[in-house]
């Protein structure tokens, strides 16, 4: 407290680690001591009880299909396709398969998805292939199965983690198709389970 004050205000930021996924109860003590040079004041603490101020519910959950495959097309030199060529967006639908939105769809290889917000239920999780360019005529390649890597963790829980390879892709699936990919089980709010479709 300032001089010719008789109060103040602070700040107090509490942060968020991965040490647990649910803070515990928490106990912040304020207090100031007796008499300081030129004022006197009476000793004074107060306990400010913290509860239920954070649980981490988000899962984080990875797609990776990346890989490149190389083939003889009877030309002189080979050719290498690139399987991060194909972009492919992630959808969640509720249990009888409606939509709720995209989870992952930047353009990236691998799409990484931040899920969190669900009411407990059971959920899918759907690959769309937004560009598929080895399914053109262009193509002259062999028919190749492109396994899709799917990983999870969530952060302050270590059981919630996983993972697991789906190949329904190949490189004949056309742009538009969608692939059944993984079962998302949520409890408590903030409870995951992840299994394949």
């Amino acid at each position: 407290i300032t001089s010719g004050h008789t109060s103040a205000s602070a700040n107090v930021t509490i942060w968020r680690e991965c040490e647990s996924g649910v803070e515990g109860d928490e106990t912040l003590e304020i207090s100031f001591a007796d008499n300081i040079a030129n004022a006197k004041m009476s000793p004074f603490s107060m306990d400010i009880s913290i509860e239920n101020d954070w649980v981490n519910d988000v899962i984080e959950i990875t797609f990776d299909w990346s890989g490149e495959l190389t083939y003889d097309s009877g030309l002189p030199s080979e050719n290498t396709i690139d399987f991060c060529s194909i972009d492919i967006d992630y959808i969640i639908t509720d249990d009888l398969g409606n939509a709720l939105g995209y989870i992952a769809g930047t353009g990236d290889c691998p799409e990484i998805a931040e899920v969190s917000g669900l009411t407990d239920g059971t959920y899918f999780i759907i690959a769309e292939l937004y560009d598929q360019p080895f399914s053109a005529p262009a193509y002259d390649g062999p028919l190749t199965t492109i396994p899709q890597t799917v990983t999870w963790m969530q952060c302050g829980f270590p059981a919630t983690t996983g993972e697991f390879s789906n190949e329904l892709l190949t490189t004949a699936t056309p742009t538009g198709d969608v692939l059944p990919i993984a079962v998302l089980e949520v409890t408590g709010g903030y409870n995951y389970t992840v299994t394949p479709f």
